[in-house]
């Protein structure tokens, strides 16, 4: 694979993290922040919801990176 298929290769994972990262930011803030925020979490749990968006948006944007990379399909060369 030459330096510009690689280099092709890494700019579509960062298209996927991104993809990743705006999805796994809305299921943080609409999903796991306002289960978190439910009156009967201790007070340290309710805190912590303000982080979840964070977390799940790092998590999934490089989950969705790492998994494209990590993937069998090679950009096609000519014959």
């Amino acid at each position: 694979m030459t330096k510009w298929q690689w280099a092709g290769r890494f700019g579509v994972a960062l298209v996927y993290a991104m993809i990743g990262a705006i999805l796994g930011f809305l299921f943080g803030y609409f999903f796991v922040r306002p289960f978190l925020m439910i009156s009967f979490w201790p007070e340290f749990v309710q805190t912590a919801a303000f982080w979840a968006p964070h977390v799940t948006t790092t998590a999934t944007g490089l989950l969705a990176a790492a998994g494209y990379l990590k993937s069998d399909t090679q950009p096609a060369t000519p014959p």
